[in-house]
């Protein structure tokens, strides 16, 4: 696989190996590339946590009583976006 860098992010690599950082070009771009992986996954984790949220809140709900029939909740669902859209039923 090639790579091409803008001149920008080659003076950035090239700044890196003179500071005696890496060694490397393939160092650099690993080290960035295990950050990207690390930043997804850390946004990975926060949306489940904020699933799991939604979740407990749903449950407390339900616990609560808190409930509405799903054919009603869909039936419903389906007349907003037949409306807002102006879909054929």
């Amino acid at each position: 696989m090639n790579i091409a860098l803008n001149p920008e992010q080659m003076e950035f690599v090239q700044s890196k190996i003179a500071a005696g950082e890496y060694q490397t070009p393939e160092q650099v771009i690993a080290v960035a590339l295990g950050l990207l992986q690390k930043i997804q996954s850390e946004k990975t984790l926060a949306r489940l946590a904020e699933l799991q949220k939604l979740i407990d809140v749903g449950t407390e709900q339900i616990q609560q009583g808190r409930v509405r029939d799903g054919e009603e909740v869909f039936e419903n669902l389906h007349q907003r976006l037949t409306q807002e859209f102006g879909l054929a039923e």
